[in-house]
């Protein structure tokens, strides 16, 4: 066998065994919707966190969390008024569905406007007005 042929098939076959190899690892989008799990109504300013990402959830409880690390991690939900959630999750590379239903805590757990609180932190202005006149109706 000729030097230059068994060169030639060296490279092709480095070539082959590395092929794919360099592609870079598609990143996770994780999103959903968190409701009360008793009205099933959104739950506006929740806080949700997964692969040192955090979001605040909008108007209609809704939220997304871009570019994690595939693998596995944790997914924790906080809310005023409601029990902490957390479970775990499988991150696969690409979008995943994950809607969250809290259960409220007693009146004696958090203050009663404390959801509201959050919601103004979050410069939600029109969801806390919104909360405030349905507890004043």
């Amino acid at each position: 066998m000729n030097l230059s042929l068994l060169v030639s098939l060296v490279i092709i076959v480095a070539a082959l065994a590395t092929a794919g190899c360099d592609q870079p690892t598609q990143l996770a989008t994780v999103a959903g919707v968190i409701t009360d799990a008793g009205t099933g109504r959104p739950v506006p300013g929740a806080s949700v966190l997964s692969g040192g990402r955090e979001t605040i959830t909008n108007g209609d409880g809704q939220y997304a969390l871009q570019d994690l690390q595939p693998g596995t991690g944790t997914l924790s939900v906080e809310a005023e008024g409601y029990a902490s959630f957390s479970t775990a999750v499988v991150l696969k590379g690409g979008p995943q569905r994950l809607d969250v239903k809290l259960t409220t805590e007693g009146p004696e757990a958090r203050g009663r406007f404390g959801y509201i609180d959050k919601l103004i932190e979050a410069r939600q202005w029109i969801m806390a007005e919104d909360q405030l006149l349905a507890i004043i109706e």
